[in-house]
């Protein structure tokens, strides 16, 4: 067949030195081309920038440890993408001074005009939380002091949304060493600090769902797997009406998070990680109107990679028989819905990455990837590159009244 189509994709997009390679090359590389402008093409992408952060790993892969800031590299950047293609400019946001600094996951306001972010400057710091404009304009910082603030997400009513060490509290298994984080809100300034949770253990990455409650991975410790059980959860902006959403009582797999709701679906996209291996990952999608636990509305998106650390369930459902991503990513992070067809992500190729020396600091890069298995990869930064978001505005979800 594609012998056949010959001439019709030499014409769209043959390379300019087709002519120098064989034909079986020449070939494939006007179907890649062909291919990728299909997939760029399509009308779900209405955005011509993203955010994202460029960062080294920890030294230690547990899930808790690589986030506080005694352990949390330096080096890495805050960049802007003004483009899709290998032709796209790259910004730096941040740092600004140049002091080597770390980062996590940032977030765009639903205008598309600001960026939130946590940094950590310096090798002795600790995160605190960060506005600048998408020009890099009106950098300023938000919270201060010796706790580390993480992750933080714009509110629907205004406000500010992060994890925080200022619990004071610890992994029971880890000692001081690993300083949990819980949910917390503080205004724009910084101020008005309150915890929406009550949690013993670490509650992660939250993100808002359409209907303005908080959707995020919640760590229960006590009287589950010490190893196991991270799932998702969801509560009101004000930290009433906590529930669970999805695998409180479900072993596979060992933790869901960087979850998003899925564009007019009911549907949450999310990575998995593993107790003592937060840098691998498989891709999966939970629908609660299947089920709250394993098996049960639980969808394997690359069945070819492993739940990290606790393996394959006895009953997993694929979400695409036909998903075929190329054999050579073995590591998934950080899926970014961007329609109900696409999203972003950050994957790598090689071993896992359960990081021990600094040539394995390098790895993710950020691909254009949708539900067949399709990738194209958009930018490779210099280490891993994760947590990438659109720049444009997006629907605020609405304001749900606090009843504190």
């Amino acid at each position: 067949a594609l012998r056949d189509r010959r001439a019709e994709f030499a014409a769209l997009s043959a390379p300019a030195d087709a002519a120098d390679l064989p034909e079986p090359d020449a070939l494939y590389l006007a179907l890649r081309r062909f291919k990728r402008r299909l997939l760029l093409g399509d009308s779900q992408i209405d955005f011509e920038r993203m955010v994202c952060v460029d960062v080294g790993y920890s030294s230690d892969g547990h899930q808790t440890l690589h986030r506080n800031a005694a352990q949390s590299p330096v080096g890495g950047r805050l960049l802007v993408l003004d483009g899709l293609g290998p032709d796209a400019g790259v910004r730096k946001l941040a740092p600004q001074d140049g002091t080597p600094s770390g980062f996590w996951r940032p977030d765009v306001s639903y205008d598309g005009e600001k960026i939130l972010f946590c940094m950590k400057p310096g090798v002795a710091g600790t995160f605190h939380l960060y506005e600048v404009n998408v020009d890099g304009t009106g950098l300023r910082q938000i919270t201060r002091g010796t706790y580390d603030d993480l992750d933080p997400v714009y509110a629907p009513d205004g406000g500010i949304v992060f994890s925080t060490t200022r619990c004071n509290q610890f992994l029971p298994c880890g000692g001081s060493n690993y300083r949990m984080f819980i949910l917390a809100r503080c205004n724009t300034v910084g101020k008005e600090i309150y915890f929406l949770s009550a949690n013993n253990e670490c509650d992660y990455l939250p993100a808002f769902l359409p209907d303005g409650r908080l959707l995020f991975t919640r760590w229960e410790y006590y009287d589950k797997s010490v190893s196991r059980v991270q799932s998702l959860w969801t509560c009101n902006p004000d930290g009433t009406g906590i529930s669970a959403v999805w695998g409180n009582q479900s072993k596979w797999p060992d933790i869901l998070w960087n979850a998003h709701p899925i564009p007019g679906t009911n549907r949450i996209l999310f990575n998995s990680g593993g107790h003592h291996d937060a840098f691998s990952g498989s891709l999966g999608v939970v629908d609660r109107n299947e089920g709250m636990n394993y098996p049960d509305g639980l969808y394997a998106m690359t069945p070819r990679v492993p739940w990290v650390e606790v393996g394959r369930g006895p009953e997993d459902h694929v979400l695409n028989p036909n998903f075929q991503p190329p054999t050579c990513y073995v590591g998934y992070q950080s899926p970014f819905p961007i329609g109900k067809d696409l999203f972003l992500v950050s994957a790598r190729t090689g071993a896992s990455p359960n990081i021990r020396s600094e040539t394995d600091l390098r790895g993710h890069r950020l691909y254009l990837m949708d539900y067949d298995g399709n990738m194209e990869q958009l930018y490779a930064g210099t280490y891993n590159v994760l947590y990438a978001q659109p720049i444009r505005p997006r629907p605020r979800p609405p304001v749900l009244a606090s009843s504190v």
